[in-house]
């Protein structure tokens, strides 16, 4: 099983997000934490990706149209930002 954590930063701006967008993640994170990440990959909605430039090595999860949480795969989870993603 895989554990998923947060960065310091992650934290603080998890306290803000919407309560929406914030049970999304929530249950994305179980997703990964019961099923695996190679499951919550696999559902289409959350678009994950790989990053590139200055995001090399990190993934993004779409949470909706507008936020997005970008993570890091180690032997767990780091979610390293979660933000409203600027078109």
């Amino acid at each position: 099983m895989i554990k998923v954590v947060f960065t310091k930063e992650a934290l603080r701006q998890y306290h803000r997000i919407p309560p929406l967008i914030r049970e999304k993640l929530e249950a994305w994170i179980n997703w990964v934490e019961v099923e695996g990440i190679d499951f919550a990959r696999s559902i289409p909605g959350f678009k994950d990706h790989k990053l590139r430039g200055q995001h090399e090595g990190q993934r993004s999860v779409w949470l909706n149209r507008t936020w997005r949480l970008i993570y890091v795969e180690t032997e767990q989870i780091i979610i390293v930002e979660i933000h409203a993603h600027k078109y």
